[in-house]
């Protein structure tokens, strides 16, 4: 038997939550993880930061690969990273 359960609400809540049964096949008991909706929300609010800023390190790269490779001299000189 596989059941599922929110890896998460343990932690947010202090008290485990079982999502169901994901599969009745043999005997033994296993464990699968997920996220339930309660505990997604407060995730998606505590790394908003986080998580905003590579979606713009996304848009901004893709805008990169459009514009393709620039030349020696063309655009803002890049800072040098040791």
């Amino acid at each position: 038997m596989l059941i599922c359960r929110c890896a998460w609400h343990q932690s947010y809540c202090g008290y485990p939550r079982l999502s169901g049964v994901v599969s009745w096949r043999g005997w033994n008991v296993r464990f699968t993880d997920g996220i339930c909706e309660r505990c997604l929300v407060r995730f998606r609010a505590e790394h908003e930061r986080f998580l905003g800023a590579r979606r713009e390190a996304a848009v901004t790269r893709a805008a990169e690969e459009e514009r393709g490779p620039r030349r020696l001299g063309e655009g803002p000189a890049e800072p040098l990273r040791a």
